[in-house]
């Protein structure tokens, strides 16, 4: 009797950097790839008709890269729990490989699964590949409880073997010796599905912003890192908050999906760090390289987080004349910019004027922004205080206190009126001063949180 595997597609949805494909590749006669999908849960489910688009993309992208290597996908309707008692009689299946689940109806699906599977006498793989470390071994390191600070998380890692690289991809070569049996109705009995036979209406639908699939995430990946000039001046991109149009290099769709792979990203990153700093950088210096990445990424300076951004504020300051509300709000385009950010502020002619009546057009305010803010920076206090022995000593010394309301990361004078955001003008009793950690940005002034307080240079 032969050898006759089965990967399980959930995530994962690559075949590069894809160790428990590989392994269940290595000493097999025959493979098979399944994606299986429940028609009840894509009608019944909460998820929009972007997000299914997406996955299918990513599905019919990973069958393509497999008709490649002279295999294919099969998209099975079903529940695991149905549909894999079958497979194993059907296909006469000894191996089945997965990656780890680590959500919690994941873990208790595939516990189901593995019961199901050793009944069988079906040999189950196990791997990690979507994340970048084992989240398991981390809370065990943590007495049973996960990490609550970054700090806490990086002492626990520092712990742990270091990270793997990347497997190989999956190529003819790789699976040379392992064929898929395929018959002549595979795409009557296995094909991808469509939007419309999972029941949704595409009448009018725009074509996808985001296309999906591990093509168009290794793309992206490649002119996210092209960017040397990005990459050597240690910045993020300039891009607007309130952009009406999607960034050419995000990733994070394909990293959710796992089209690709977050070690591939992290390993490609780290070189192109290195490789930049080292060649081009005049003063490089590897003790001010460690310290300045420790300072940009937050990971040991950032300590506290006592800010609420405000809603009238933070567009104000990012989108001044308010294109992104007049595009996505309608209801609101005929207020001027003045009054766009908070129009239940704006006289009752000029509501007139634009065809919009707060509270009778569009809602009134849902909070007072200050007062929530205030609450929610006691409470957070509170909570600072009980974890306290997981923070260290002296990090509640200062708690930042601004009497605008606006958390201090809007950039806004002490005694600058923010319609929707002020306050009376009292401090608050929590103490002031400029939290520790909180490093001003090209973008925001650091403004007074209590005492005025100047820009800070991070030279």
């Amino acid at each position: 009797m032969g050898v006759n595997a089965v990967h399980w597609f959930r995530k994962g949805l690559r075949l590069h950097d894809n160790p428990a494909l590989k392994e269940c590749i290595q000493g097999a006669d025959t493979i098979r790839c399944v994606y299986i999908l429940d028609p009840w849960f894509a009608g019944s489910s909460n998820v929009g008709i972007n997000r299914w688009r997406f996955l299918l993309q990513c599905l019919e992208d990973l069958d393509a890269n497999l008709r490649k290597l002279n295999s294919r996908l099969f998209v099975i309707r079903g529940q695991p729990a149905d549909v894999f008692p079958r497979l194993f009689k059907e296909w006469n299946i000894t191996k089945l490989s997965i990656e780890y689940d680590s959500e919690p109806f994941g873990k208790e699906r595939d516990a189901a699964i593995k019961k199901l599977a050793t009944e069988a006498g079906v040999e189950v793989i196990v791997r990690i590949s979507h994340t970048l470390y084992d989240l398991d071994k981390i809370i065990e390191l943590n007495g049973g409880q996960p990490p609550l600070t970054y700090k806490r998380f990086q002492t626990l890692i520092s712990k742990m073997e270091p990270l793997e690289i990347p497997v190989e991809t999956i190529t003819s070569e790789v699976i040379e010796k392992c064929t898929t049996p395929l018959s002549d109705d595979h795409d009557e009995k296995y094909g991808v599905p469509s939007l419309e036979e999972l029941g949704f209406d595409t009448d009018g639908l725009s074509s996808a912003v985001w296309p999906g699939g591990e093509t168009e995430a290794l793309t992206r990946l490649e002119r996210h890192l092209e960017r040397k000039a990005w990459v050597a001046n240690f910045e993020r991109p300039r891009m607007n908050a309130n952009s009406l149009l999607a960034s050419p290099t995000g990733l994070s769709p394909y990293l959710r999906f796992g089209c690709l792979s977050c070690r591939l990203f992290y390993f490609k990153l780290t070189d192109l760090y290195k490789k930049v700093f080292e060649e081009l950088l005049l003063d490089a210096d590897w003790s001010i390289n460690a310290g300045s990445w420790m300072w940009l990424s937050c990971s040991s300076f950032f300590q506290q987080f006592f800010h609420c951004y405000c809603p009238v504020g933070f567009g104000r300051r990012t989108d001044p004349n308010g294109d992104y509300i007049r595009r996505y709000l309608p209801v609101l385009r005929g207020f001027p910019a003045k009054y766009i950010y908070d129009p239940w502020n704006a006289p009752e002619g000029i509501q007139k004027v634009a065809k919009c009546l707060i509270g009778v057009n569009y809602p009134k305010p849902m909070v007072n922004h200050a007062e929530a803010s205030r609450l929610n920076i006691e409470r957070m206090k509170q909570i600072y205080q009980q974890l306290s022995r997981y923070r260290g000593l002296g990090l509640l010394a200062s708690v930042p206190s601004n009497p605008n309301g606006n958390g201090g990361l809007m950039g806004y004078a002490p005694g600058e009126n923010i319609p929707g955001c002020s306050s009376s003008g009292r401090r608050s009793s929590m103490g002031t001063g400029l939290s520790s950690g909180k490093r001003p940005s090209q973008e925001e002034d650091t403004q007074s949180v209590g005492p005025k307080v100047q820009r800070q240079s991070t030279n």
